[in-house]
């Protein structure tokens, strides 16, 4: 729904800037996929170990068994395009913007 407005109202620009940023914070926030209450955002950097060489990441699979690749973690699909053949790819969630039609 596009609302078309006579005249510039500053405040409501402030407000959407305020959101801008506060959105491009949150895009960098990891949630459980299943939680009770309010949802609460995980903490990664306690779930590292000491030489940042090895990370366990747990989440839902697309397809059954094991593999030990390259892992690819994307926010957006633009960030995926970066993928090459072999790599796992790790989203916090996908949708159509995610195929490659």
């Amino acid at each position: 729904i596009i609302i078309r407005l006579e005249t510039i109202d500053q405040a409501l620009i402030q407000k959407a800037i305020k959101r801008r940023h506060i959105f491009e914070q949150q895009m960098h926030l990891t949630f459980s996929s299943v939680c009770s209450g309010k949802p609460k955002p995980q903490d990664l950097k306690n779930n590292q170990n000491q030489n940042n060489t090895n990370y366990l990441i747990k989440g839902t699979s697309v397809c059954s068994g094991f593999v030990k690749s390259r892992a690819i973690i994307a926010r957006t699909p633009e960030q995926a395009a970066q993928m090459k053949r072999g790599d796992i790819l790790i989203v916090p969630f996908t949708d159509i913007a995610w195929t490659p039609f």
